[in-house]
């Protein structure tokens, strides 16, 4: 694999596995990828500034434990807000649905999440919204109720009374 062969130009080649970086002139990996970075292929740097230098900063809306060959899609429920991260930085707000790549607490694009639709209520860090059960209904988007009695930890709907 490294055969320290100079290229036509003179210079020695830069050989590159999966999250790890060379240097130049050297025979083995120099270390893995800092967190919040990705090393794809012949990365030259920790922390690479671009694809030129085989890899980059993770965006918003992905993460990068340290050592990541690409940026990781941040979970369903999580949010990722910032560019760097190595862990997502939150959860999806009470309303809201995150079903993955989220970078807003409060997505409204349809495709990373959305707002609660009617019929339905999202706890935080809902990976989808949940439906109201028989005999409860919720007549607005973004629903989120708990009850006020002893179980107030449990977000239900409105319960419907039968006359």
């Amino acid at each position: 694999m490294c055969s320290g062969k100079s290229g036509s130009d003179g210079r020695k080649p830069l050989y590159v596995t999966l999250n790890l970086y060379f240097i130049s002139g050297l025979s083995s990996v120099t270390g893995l990828c800092d967190g919040g970075y990705f090393c794809s292929n012949r990365s030259i740097s920790r922390t690479p500034g671009d694809l030129h230098e085989g890899g980059g900063p993770c965006q918003p809306g992905t993460h990068c434990p340290q050592g990541s060959p690409a940026p990781i899609q941040c979970p369903p429920g999580k949010i990722c807000t910032a560019a760097t991260l190595t862990i997502p930085d939150g959860d999806c707000f009470p309303g809201y649905y995150c079903t993955g790549g989220a970078n807003v607490a409060t997505p409204t694009d349809g495709i990373v999440g959305d707002e609660c639709p009617l019929g339905a209520y999202c706890p935080e860090g809902s990976r989808n919204y949940t439906r109201c059960p028989p005999g409860t209904f919720a007549n607005t988007q973004g629903q989120c109720h708990r009850t006020t009695s002893f179980l107030s930890h449990i977000p239900v709907c409105y319960v419907v009374f039968r006359i």
